[in-house]
């Protein structure tokens, strides 16, 4: 047994029984002794493994690669699955939208029952904190990266967190392995580069002791962001209304700190991303004089106010709904708001139905089972519907008559023509989730 096996043996005897593996494997020296050593592992536990390679396609030679890997894996053998993926610069960098990808295409192409393996090791974890300094991150950014990890509904594991890259080549070494060199790895342009050929090698020189030294740091870090999660989890028990909202006015009753860090806690709990400490700050700071047109958007995301409720919701999800004709035989998809219209019913009425956004606020309706007409305007807000949910709720019109708001109300109007034909219109999908979400009653009230 090397130390590579007990490694390999401290993380993954813990698995459950059924528990299979998949190895991210790129070919490269750490993920080539991560698989063999893997392997032998599963030899022993009669346990389910395979490969994934990730073709990147960003140099001329990722098709060579892919190819060496799998010969790599027929070698051994094990079954390799090859995975092309695009790779998107949002302007986050070349190096995080690879890994954005990488992660995604390991998480969407593995079974919930599947492990993924990855290969860091603890020469990456000392440039991971490093990195993380130079551009001042939190905590938990400084606690680099986990051993144990939950992210796109994946487990991640990374046994070789304690091992240093010369262990693994000495491994490499007696085991007679054969490895992919990316001339990549040389290019002083990438900073993880640049620090492993550069900066490491001086502050190894001036501090021989620097690699303990800041795999120390790494731990300490990793046991303050763990205290802090212990109180922030224990905070979310009593700010949250939901399972998909928080409480305001609980909310704020806590010091600012622990607001933030239950924020930060809540959105990695869903696996969302946490906006920056600033952003996140001045949120915070508008959340006592809120409304619902308070917010906070980012990559993609947004935190919305609706009354004393908070949610975060995809910041695309709510736009206005091109006009359009609906034949209610079959099913409506609304891609704007990626929504649903369906009938239910006995008779599909004849001609088609109309769908469009909401019309001017000030149009008057009467309500199923009213006689006076009130302004759209007024019945939104004693509905309590959130402006920002307003603009994207579809109308169901019968020519010039509005039936139907589905899932908020049904005219008087409406009402004669869904019992004239037996049938109702369901609204499914994320406008109908959220609405209940905020329906739905205060677990502690």
């Amino acid at each position: 047994m090397t130390r590579i096996d007990d490694a390999l043996a401290v993380t993954l005897n813990g698995l459950a029984a059924e528990d299979a593996l998949v190895v991210a494997f790129s070919g490269g020296l750490d993920s080539t002794v991560l698989l063999h050593a893997a392997w032998r592992w599963s030899q022993t536990h009669r346990r389910r493994l395979r490969a994934m390679h990730i073709n990147h396609q960003l140099q001329p030679a990722a098709a060579d690669f892919q190819q060496q890997a799998e010969q790599i894996c027929r070698a051994l053998p094990i079954d390799c699955q090859s995975i092309k993926v695009k790779v998107i610069d949002e302007g986050e960098g070349i190096e995080a939208a690879a890994r954005k990808a990488r992660y995604h295409a390991l998480a969407e192409h593995t079974q919930p029952d599947e492990c993924i393996v990855l290969a860091h090791h603890a020469d990456d974890q000392i440039e991971t904190f490093l990195l993380q300094l130079f551009r001042g991150a939190g905590l938990k950014g400084l606690s680099a990266m986990p051993t144990e990890q939950i992210k796109l509904q994946r487990l991640f594991l990374r046994p070789l967190l304690t091992l240093s890259r010369a262990e693994l080549e000495q491994y490499a070494t007696e085991h007679q392995l054969r490895w992919i060199d990316d001339p990549t790895n040389a290019d002083l342009r990438f900073r993880r580069n640049w620090l492993r050929q550069q900066l490491l090698p001086m502050l190894r020189q001036h501090y021989p002791g620097i690699d303990q030294a800041l795999a120390r740091v790494v731990e300490h870090c990793q046991q303050a962001q763990s205290l802090i999660d212990e109180l922030a989890e224990s905070d979310l028990a009593a700010v949250q209304r939901t399972e998909k909202t928080l409480s305001i006015s609980r909310l704020l009753s806590l010091s600012a700190a622990r607001q933030s860090a239950l924020l930060r806690y809540w959105l990695s709990e869903q696996q969302q991303r946490v906006p920056n400490q600033q952003r996140l700050q001045d949120f915070l700071a508008q959340l006592s004089n809120a409304t619902d047109r308070t917010e906070c958007c980012y990559d993609g995301i947004c935190l919305r106010v609706a009354g004393d409720a908070l949610l975060q919701v995809p910041e695309n999800w709510f736009r206005p709904i091109a006009e359009q004709h609906w034949q209610t035989d079959t099913p409506l998809f609304l891609e704007s708001i990626q929504s649903t219209l369906q009938w239910r019913g006995m008779n599909n009425p004849e001609q088609p139905l109309r769908v469009s956004s909401l019309p001017s606020m000030s149009t008057k309706l009467s309500l199923a089972g009213e006689s006076h007409r009130r302004t759209l305007k007024y019945l939104m807000q004693q509905l309590a519907v959130p402006v920002w949910l307003r603009a994207a709720w579809p109308c169901v019109w019968h020519g010039e008559q509005l039936l139907t708001l589905p899932g908020l109300l049904v005219t008087a109007e409406g009402e004669r023509f869904l019992a004239e034909h037996q049938g109702e219109i369901i609204l499914t999908g994320p406008i109908a989730d959220c609405w209940q979400a905020l329906q739905t009653p205060d677990a502690l009230s």
